[in-house]
């Protein structure tokens, strides 16, 4: 609500009363407009990074089988696999879901896990690879061997698939070498996504976007009441002291 200041003769005619101009009305909307411009140029900016976001992480798991020869007839001194006399997928889901059954794994070769060793793609198939970035002996012995570890999973053709590199987990185990050099393995590597960029920034935006309107909301509150007490301070009988 806005008020004129009063010529004489409109006091007159008011019965004494004077009123003087208040900017209430004015700087409340400058004061909108303040708030409201940012979160606006952050939100254009926003949805044009999701846009450009347009990856996603892989999902899925998948899981390999075969036989190895490693470079001892022991598994509990075995710190390297020489061989990977076959290798194909046992099962699989989500991403992976379109490779068979029974689809030959190309797999790097020698695979030094002890210490542990980079091994850029470890294994390719179906127009994924793996690549190993870290290798932990869980448990070994004469007759079973286990290991864990970290690596990133990526599609070859991404530029179609529209899929980002994605860490992964994985466990290789192996079990019954029989005092001989060959021995039956399995391998398991499940990915762990983190949060989409597109996601990330829809969250910035949106906490920003909420903290600048509370912001806001409590400054207009206290301008209000400012403005207000002045209001009262300011209407009084003309003439009055």
């Amino acid at each position: 609500m806005e008020f004129q200041e009063l010529s004489a003769r409109d006091i007159q005619k008011n019965h004494g009363l004077g009123v003087r101009k208040s900017h209430f009305n004015q700087d409340c909307r400058e004061s909108l407009l303040k708030a409201v411009l940012p979160i606006l140029a952050i939100g254009l900016l926003g949805g044009f990074v999701c846009e450009q976001a347009n990856a996603r992480p892989i999902v899925g798991s998948i899981d390999f089988g075969g036989v190895v020869t490693y470079d001892t007839t022991s598994l509990a001194t075995a710190a390297r696999v020489n061989i990977w006399n076959s290798s194909f997928v046992l099962q699989d889901s989500l991403d992976f879901s379109s490779i068979a059954p029974g689809t030959n794994v190309t797999m790097a070769a020698p695979w030094i896990f002890n210490p542990s060793t980079d091994t850029p793609s470890l294994w390719v198939v179906g127009g994924f690879t793996f690549e190993l970035t870290s290798s932990i002996v869980v448990r070994r012995d004469s007759q079973f061997l286990n290991i864990t570890g970290t690596g990133t999973i990526s599609s070859l053709n991404a530029s179609a698939t529209g899929l980002d590199p994605t860490p992964g987990v994985w466990t290789f185990s192996s079990s019954n070498s029989n005092g001989s050099n060959n021995a039956t393995f399995g391998f398991q590597a499940t990915t762990d996504p983190v949060p989409e960029a597109s996601t990330m920034t829809l969250l910035a935006i949106g906490g920003f976007g909420f903290a600048a309107l509370r912001f806001f909301r409590r400054t207009s509150r206290i301008k209000m009441m400012k403005d207000t007490e002045d209001f009262y301070c300011r209407i009084r009988p003309f003439g009055a002291q």
